[in-house]
């Protein structure tokens, strides 16, 4: 049997008055690696360095100095050095050998009223998704660290429950805790992360959108020397809020410079949101395949055991893709493992990614808990307030898809205040200001097919053309229109015969007869493919789908002549809950009646259509015109 050779450590003096204990607690550990030589002078350097070098991801190199160190470590930081190095193998979803450090701890007799063993195990089943045994193990560190005086653990319990009570749904209660937990690490030193993590689940319920992004940027900032982990946490969230605000292009391009880092760290959960990001920003800019081929390489990143609530989310935007950009219903099998994973992990973000799958609205916590699940509800109850309040918001990127918008479609659209969105692939421009009544007639004009000098003339100013006295006034109206478009000039197209604008969608713009139009235009000498016009801007609040359904129902065409929800389904590929849900708008707002009951229930022209036409005061254009 061979003798183990035993290693001679040549003891290193201590740098002057450099305490490397606490500033590994304090989270300064880019300072310990640099200051503490290899491998620590005393057993309380040694910790230090190898809970450091984990901590930054140095694992090899702080396993080494583990295997060199722990004979002459205490029982404390013999447990202090097991947590760090098997909470740095959780992260990088290392579970087996992050089981085996926790393992080890537990069964060390001496370290079994350390808190440190048990605030790792709690860590390690908060991974599992576990929650209920990650609140049983946070708390007996709490208390160990309590009767110990180890306000390290002390904080980092607090947190852990915080984190606990967030995932499970509670997520006042889960700030407060990460707050309390703030306070306590004013003294441990931890307390830049926690408040990094606090500020984390904060942006992701939707909390304070006016100034949040702000403030992960600040966070980001601070965080960014010592603990990679954390600042990629919330460079992922940065990436996301940017997402929600429509600077797509911005986002990607923050995503993809973080990527280096997080793949050269291989923390797997971090390397799954990454790749659900970019698939993301893929969807909105309406790349389909960009998307499913992200998404087929980040399931085949999730462990099949820990990593199951990550393929919820997964799944959740392939349908999604499939629906909305390659126009067909998810297969049974997919749509069945969905309703599955959403049983056994029951969390509140889960239950809603399956809810909005399937086109169910259900209050599932308390106003206020979640501010952005609960503006979603909104959307999907009342498009119009919805979309009032995303604007309000500004979460310009949700705005799109909540009008009915086709993912990668580039629109331009005009409200009745002369301010106006751009809908590109680069993201969604808000104007600055107002367009002036003479720039929001041109872009009428243009919207409708190729416009001359006269005709243009003619259908804004109400004048005969003449060259000599009308040729300035025209070229300094379309100089300053384009001014005022900013980014979205292009779309002003310059064609022989005069000028024409791009597709375009109007909301709420001043249209003939006096009244409003809402539609789309196709540009050039193309007609307008879907267009209605009402007396009343009360009833702007419809979505693209509903104006197409009611302008098929004035068309004179008898076989459109009513709708059911299966046939609206089919038409607009939507799911039946959204079929069921426009055509109920209209009927409350009266442009439909509802005839029948269950299967046999059709819709067909209401008090408002019916007077419209007898008084030809809502009347669709001949595309022929």
């Amino acid at each position: 049997m061979k003798r183990k050779r035993r290693v001679k450590i040549r003891p290193v003096a201590p740098i002057g008055d450099f305490d490397a204990e606490s500033a590994f607690e304090l989270g300064r550990h880019r300072e310990v690696v640099e200051k503490v030589q290899a491998p620590g002078g005393t057993p309380e350097e040694a910790m230090a360095l190898i809970g450091s070098l984990a901590f930054l991801g140095r694992l090899d190199e702080a396993l080494a100095f583990w295997n060199v160190s722990r004979e002459r470590l205490s029982a404390r930081l013999r447990a202090r050095a097991r947590f760090a190095i098997g909470l740095a193998f959780t992260r990088l979803s290392k579970f087996k050998a992050a089981r085996r450090f926790f393992s080890d701890s537990l069964h060390d007799r001496e370290c079994l009223n350390c808190a440190d063993v048990y605030q790792g195990i709690g860590i390690y089943y908060y991974y599992q998704g576990q929650f209920k045994k990650t609140a049983v193990y946070a708390r007996r560190a709490l208390r160990l660290g309590l009767e110990n005086g180890d306000n390290f653990i002390h904080a980092l319990a607090i947190d852990l429950l915080g984190h606990t009570l967030c995932q499970s749904g509670r997520r006042s209660m889960g700030t407060r805790l990460l707050s309390q937990g703030q306070k306590q690490a004013g003294v441990s030193g931890e307390h830049d992360t926690l408040s990094a993590e606090r500020l984390f689940y904060e942006a992701q319920a939707g909390m304070r959108p006016e100034v949040i992004v702000e403030e992960i940027r600040e966070m980001i900032v601070l965080r960014g020397a010592n603990n990679s982990y954390t600042r990629a946490n919330l460079i992922l969230e940065l990436a996301r809020q940017l997402t929600l605000r429509g600077e797509w292009h911005e986002a990607r391009k923050l995503l993809n410079d973080e990527a280096v880092n997080i793949y050269a760290f291989e923390n797997r959960r971090q390397e799954t949101t990454l790749q659900l990001r970019l698939a993301e920003l893929s969807y909105r800019q309406g790349d389909a395949a960009g998307a499913m081929h992200i998404l087929q390489g980040a399931r085949r990143c999730v462990d099949i055991i820990s990593d199951r609530s990550f393929e919820i989310r997964i799944l959740g935007l392939e349908e999604k893709v499939e629906r909305h950009l390659l126009g067909r219903e998810p297969s049974t099998s997919h749509q069945t493992r969905l309703e599955q994973l959403s049983r056994e992990f029951p969390n509140s973000t889960n239950t809603r990614i399956v809810n909005r799958a399937r086109g169910r609205i259900e209050k599932i916590l308390p106003h206020g808990e979640d501010p952005l699940g609960d503006l979603l509800d909104l959307l999907a109850r009342d498009s119009a307030r919805g979309t009032a309040e995303l604007l309000r918001i500004g979460y310009l990127g949700l705005w799109p898809e909540a009008m009915g918008i086709r993912p990668g479609d580039e629109r331009l659209i005009v409200f009745e205040s002369g301010h106006w969105l751009g809908i590109r692939k680069s993201g969604v421009i808000k104007s600055a200001s107002a367009l002036s009544q003479t720039s929001r007639k041109i872009l009428q004009a243009l919207s409708l097919g190729v416009h001359g000098k006269d005709r243009l003339l003619k259908d804004v100013w109400g004048y005969e053309y003449d060259p000599l006295r009308h040729d300035a006034m025209i070229y300094a109206a379309l100089t300053t229109l384009r001014k005022s478009l900013g980014e979205m000039a292009n779309w002003i197209e310059t064609h022989d015969s005069g000028w024409s604008l791009g597709p375009c969608l109007f909301v709420g713009s001043a249209g003939p007869r006096g009244g409003t139009r809402v539609g789309t235009s196709g540009g050039g000498v193309e007609p307008i493919e879907k267009k209605i016009y009402f007396a009343e801007e009360r009833y702007l609040d419809l979505n693209w789908r509903q104006i197409k359904a009611l302008n098929d129902l004035m068309a004179g065409d008898q076989s459109k002549s009513w709708w059911t929800a299966p046939v609206y389904r089919t038409t607009f590929k939507v799911s039946l809950m959204t079929a069921w849900r426009d055509l109920d708008d209209l009927v409350r707002k009266k442009y439909l009646v509802r005839v029948g009951h269950g299967r046999l229930t059709s819709y067909r022209r209401g008090a408002i259509l019916k007077r419209a036409v007898e008084n030809d005061r809502v009347k669709p254009e001949d595309p022929k015109n």
